[in-house]
């Protein structure tokens, strides 16, 4: 069972409380998304595409290793952590 770490300003707009957040039962990156979704509406068309892979805004980091943009089915067994990654806008 994963844990599950959202990028700060998706927690904001989502109001999703800091931390981590377990999820049961499921295989892919793409079911970890659907499992959020469930929970916080609309959360998966911001860090998934529909053509399947990774959004174009953020990125997936799977026990500290990113993931290729087109690998939303990589595997989450075995994962300790899985990571929602947004780029920081500022200067």
């Amino acid at each position: 069972m994963p844990q599950v770490n959202v990028a700060t300003c998706l927690r904001e707009f989502y109001r999703i409380p800091s931390g981590a957040y377990a999820i049961d039962e499921v295989e892919t990156v793409r079911k970890v998304g659907e499992a959020l979704n469930s929970r916080y509406p609309g959360i998966k068309g911001d860090f998934l595409a529909e053509s399947g892979g990774v959004g174009s805004n953020g990125g997936i980091e799977l026990g500290g290793r990113p993931i290729e943009l087109s690998n939303t089915g990589a595997s989450v067994a075995g994962t300790r952590t899985v990571r929602i990654v947004w780029p920081t806008v500022g200067g």
